[in-house]
């Protein structure tokens, strides 16, 4: 019946005046349709191909109206049918002038790409059309053909037939906006293999890209760099960075920026690279590039909200792993004053710089159950005393604040905490602290409860636990821990229980 009568609203539209009437019930019968029997009904129809010459109009409405409708209809069919029995009408999209038309062609190609990439490397002509829409003012059409292109680009020979393509080039030269477009589809495909990387340089947009990090353009600069620091991030791109003098050139760029002060805008780019590089391989980045250490610690105290806060995120980066906190540790007072500034802003009434903080701290306080050797428990007591006077007693008081966020940043604080003996002891010894923990009343909010439940949660798990409290408070943490972070009493329970104290 449905079949029917979308056949029959195709066959009015081939004589209509005013086909809007009819492509609007058109429309409606297909959402009305299941999409698990989409697919028959798609199929089932002779031809509805018809539909995309109705987009030859200057009609806004029409156009926005047959994208949908022909949306619908594709959706049910497989990838490969489009492929088949739909490449004109999907190369003549691509050239329209409307956006939301070469959005309609680009997601069906997306789909293709997705499940057959090589009928699309073997569509005669259809990668130019793609690669020119990269140039595409309209920001969403550009992203889809992007997309497409990358998942193109990480097969080998999507690679090849994609760096074969003069059209690269050529859609390069519109303008900066476009060419660094092109470069994020390269450093996709550099990132995903050694062999995507190697023929993304013997294209020559490899060097293309690393040349613009020389130029005398900041904004420029600065993108490069930021793309940079993705490649950074596999072993292969750190490499390859390091082979083409670019690390080098990036740590010249850092020195400058102490004395040219418009060298200074590249500042958090730069630190963000040798930030990505120094999660990966804190020792050799702390002392091949001296420069980005000094930056990071400087920047702690920086009046530059945004230097500031990727000070803060480093140093939480450079912390994070058990090669990180020992390679800070032979910074010796250096790290020392940086962990007491860290302890300033964590006190500071600014929540931004607070919140970012406490996750700086919990990363260098983090520490798996086998990585807890004498040597990194004593280094963790160590820089956790050195943050303020009396840290825990503050931690704790954040985990009795009014506002969600910073209450539930201090519990997360306190999960880290939980895991280390050193810090059970504390929460041992001090008066109050344990009667807080099993107190459900302190929090009210879903958040919270969560927050406070993981803390439950990891003192229970951890093998230190019972030595450390002792078996009954054990066995209480166990009860609330069995009975969810949402538990509430009975009111008669209640009233039982204070009757019996009395």
């Amino acid at each position: 019946m449905t079949t029917g009568t979308v056949c029959e609203i195709l066959q009015r539209l081939t004589i209509s005046s005013d086909p809007l009437n009819d492509l609007e019930e058109l429309k409606a019968v297909l959402y009305t349709i299941h999409p698990s029997t989409l697919r028959d009904v798609s199929s089932e129809i002779p031809n509805f191909s018809q539909l995309f010459t109705y987009l030859d109009t200057t009609n806004v409405e029409q156009q926005k109206l047959v994208c949908e409708t022909i949306e619908r209809l594709l959706s049910g069919l497989p990838p490969s049918e489009i492929c088949d029995n739909f490449k004109e009408e999907i190369e003549n999209g691509l050239s329209h002038p409307a956006p939301d038309v070469n959005c309609l062609c680009l997601t069906q190609l997306l789909r293709v790409a997705k499940t057959e990439p090589n009928r699309l490397i073997g569509w005669l002509d259809i990668l130019p059309k793609i690669i020119s829409q990269l140039g595409n003012e309209n920001l969403a059409v550009a992203k889809i053909a992007g997309d497409i292109l990358t998942i193109l680009g990480k097969t080998q020979n999507g690679a090849i037939s994609l760096y074969n393509q003069s059209m690269l080039k050529e859609v390069m030269e519109k303008n900066d906006i476009v060419r660094f477009r092109v470069y994020q589809i390269i450093i996709d495909i550099s990132r995903q293999s050694q062999e995507g990387l190697q023929m993304s340089e013997e294209s020559g947009l490899l060097k293309q890209l690393t040349n613009e990090i020389f130029k005398n353009d900041i904004l420029l600069q600065l993108n490069a760099i930021e793309m940079l620091s993705d490649l950074a991030q596999v072993q292969h791109g750190l490499v390859y960075l390091d082979q083409a003098g670019v690390i080098i050139k990036l740590e010249e760029l850092m020195k400058a920026t102490e004395t040219d002060a418009l060298a200074g805008l590249l500042l958090p780019g730069l630190v963000k690279f040798f930030g990505g590089m120094s999660k990966h391989h804190p020792k050799e980045v702390c002392q091949k590039f001296p420069a980005f250490v000094n930056v990071v610690f400087n920047n702690l105290s920086s009046n530059d909200v945004g230097q500031k806060n990727v000070a803060i995120d480093t140093l939480g980066f450079l912390g994070s792993t058990v090669e990180g906190k020992q390679t800070l540790e032979k910074l010796g007072s250096l790290m020392d004053n940086g962990v007491r500034v860290l302890g300033s802003i964590i006190k500071d009434t600014k929540v931004e710089f607070q919140l970012r903080a406490l996750d700086s701290l919990v990363s260098l306080l983090t520490l798996k159950e086998d990585e807890q050797t004498e040597e990194l428990l004593s280094l963790t007591e160590k820089w956790f005393n050195t943050l303020m006077a009396d840290p825990f007693q503050f931690i704790w008081s954040l985990c009795q604040r009014p506002f969600d966020e910073i209450r539930c940043s201090g519990y997360n604080v306190m999960r880290t905490l939980a895991t280390l003996p050193w810090a059970q002891k504390i929460m041992n010894n001090l008066p109050g602290f344990m009667e807080f923990l099993l107190d459900r009343s302190t929090e009210t909010s879903k958040e919270g409860r969560d927050s406070k439940y993981l803390v439950i949660q990891t003192l229970v798990n951890s093998p230190t636990t019972t030595e450390i409290f002792g078996r009954p408070y054990y066995v209480k943490l166990f009860e609330y821990y069995q009975q969810g972070a949402y538990f509430v009493r009975a009111q008669a329970e209640v009233a039982m229980d204070g009757d019996g104290g009395s």
